[in-house]
């Protein structure tokens, strides 16, 4: 008899735990949560090799050159430079920090 009280007991313990899992899961519903377009996953991330993600480019926004150079020997350089996606997502001009043109990889 004194089994079948335990037993009962664990079943309503059980039980409660059931419920708190149904109530946290219905508080952290994970469709309300809002999507955040991290650069590491944009077709536009480029990633220099053996450096951190913090210093990678983004490759929609490339660095106009203010060189005149070519006016001294007539041979325009053309450089491959691009802002930081720190700098991208820092401006709402560029990116801004919502991402406005994120594009999946």
């Amino acid at each position: 008899m004194l089994k079948n009280k335990v037993y009962v007991g664990n079943i309503g313990f059980f039980n409660i735990t059931i419920y708190i899992l149904i109530i946290m899961l219905s508080i952290f519903d994970s469709t309300k949560l809002q999507k955040v377009n991290l650069c590491i996953n944009c077709k536009h991330f480029k990633k220099i090799f053996f450096t951190p993600n913090i210093f990678a480019k983004c490759g929609l926004y490339p660095i106009k050159d203010t060189n005149v150079d070519y006016l001294v020997d007539g041979y325009i350089k053309y450089y491959n430079e691009y802002n930081f996606c720190s700098t991208a997502r820092k401006f709402d001009f560029l990116c801004g920090l919502e991402g406005k043109f994120y594009e999946e990889k």
